[in-house]
């Protein structure tokens, strides 16, 4: 069978022609080609003979990506089947004059032959596009919606106040399994996220030990038997003292560094060496945007808060090359109970509006609008961020 491709004719030249569409050896399936990123990058370049260096040599592919249809499979391959929509890692070292580069648009086509290994089924809740950025080709990634967690992802959510739980719900929504870890007991957490039928676990859990929290770790290793994402949530913030700063007690101060500083250090202590073992993990610290408001009256928070965006920016570098990535998120005035508890009720209004007024956006902060952001910063679509912060405040405060 013959069939419609663009051919590689010369450094700088390509045709549409004819070729005929291979058949598979042992081993390897026909795949026809409904979308490639061959045109884009250094790859595109290349093809083209705008790189400088290589104007006067062939063009070598370091790797780019198909989404296709099998349309016949080897022998010896049972992983796959005729008709299943996939995903193509593919590695070439070298394109030779007369060699189909892959489709055009309109109803030309490509086919190729491909190792089984660097072909998987793309699951039928991922679109084409979506599944063509997952990969490259020595690691093909297969289905991976890039901007939420990943079915399975064990993910440990400390801190189960408005925004703990919601990104409990939401990471549960995404197919990942939830451990709800705070001090307090998580019933409620874990009864929402059971309703969605979800796989959660509550444990009690006082940051501020680090027996308790390496006993967090090894329960979520025993029943699970990894750890790819930490939501740093915990914190002591509701009812805490609002007034000048020499007004505040020395054990409230002291109380506020243990939980709000130490028991992040200690949470992260306890996951690192998991993380480490697997190659890759996700550290999410919770800041607050008042580190960049410098707002009055509640210092001891402030400066537990700025001590998170810290330790976030130097255990980033420490971790460089483990796979590790470190990241926080600075909320701003979020409409959470917690919040409420901090000033009387009329007060809390005053607040609120100031708030709003500041804001770009002219409406109320709510506990989505946090862990939509937190979601992202597990997520594949973050992985080239390490160390950095991102406000979510509305646009109160730019930095």
């Amino acid at each position: 069978m013959r069939t419609k491709a663009v051919i590689f004719t010369g450094v700088g030249e390509v045709e549409i022609g004819e070729v005929n569409v291979p058949k598979p050896d042992p081993g390897e399936v026909l795949v026809r080609t409904t979308l490639t990123g061959i045109s884009v990058g250094t790859d595109g370049w290349m093809i083209r003979g705008l790189y400088r260096g290589v104007q006067d040599r062939y063009p070598t592919i370091y790797g780019y990506q198909r989404v296709g249809v099998v349309e016949e499979v080897g022998s010896g391959v049972d992983s796959l089947k005729e008709g299943d929509r996939v995903f193509v890692g593919l590695n070439r070292t070298r394109l030779e004059a007369g060699d189909p580069i892959g489709p055009v648009a309109g109803n030309y086509t490509g086919f190729g032959c491909h190792d089984a290994s660097m072909v998987v089924a793309i699951p039928d809740a991922v679109s084409d596009i979506e599944a063509s950025m997952g990969g490259v080709a020595s690691t093909p990634v297969v289905g991976r919606n890039l901007t939420q967690p990943q079915a399975g992802d064990l993910v440990l959510v400390l801190g189960q106040g408005m925004i703990g739980q919601m990104a409990a719900q939401i990471y549960r929504d995404r197919g990942a399994r939830v451990i709800a870890a705070d001090i307090l007991p998580c019933e409620e957490t874990v009864t929402k996220v059971q309703e969605s039928g979800g796989e959660v676990v509550g444990v009690t859990t006082d940051v501020t030990s680090g027996q308790s929290t390496e006993a967090m770790a090894a329960e979520a290793l025993e029943r699970f038997g990894r750890i790819d994402i930490l939501v740093n949530n915990a914190a002591l913030y509701g009812g805490l003292t609002v007034g000048p700063f020499d007004q505040i007690s020395e054990a409230e101060w002291d109380r506020m560094m243990e939980v709000n500083v130490k028991g992040m250090w200690l949470c992260c202590k306890a996951v690192v060496p998991t993380m480490k073992d697997q190659g890759k993990g996700k550290i999410i610290n919770i800041s607050s945007s008042t580190i960049w408001a410098g707002d009055p009256f509640v210092l001891h928070y402030v400066a537990s808060k700025g001590a998170v965006f810290s330790l976030t920016r130097a255990l980033a570098r420490e971790l460089a090359g483990t796979g590790i990535n470190v990241n926080a998120v600075t909320p701003g005035h979020t409409m959470t109970e917690a919040s409420k508890t901090i000033l009387d009720p009329e007060t809390f209004e005053r607040f609120r509006r100031q708030s709003v007024k500041r804001q770009i956006i002219k409406r109320n902060e709510e506990p989505a609008d946090v862990a939509g952001t937190v979601i992202f910063l597990a997520s594949d679509a973050s992985d080239f961020m390490t160390g950095q912060t991102l406000n979510v405040d509305g646009g109160r405060v730019h930095y």
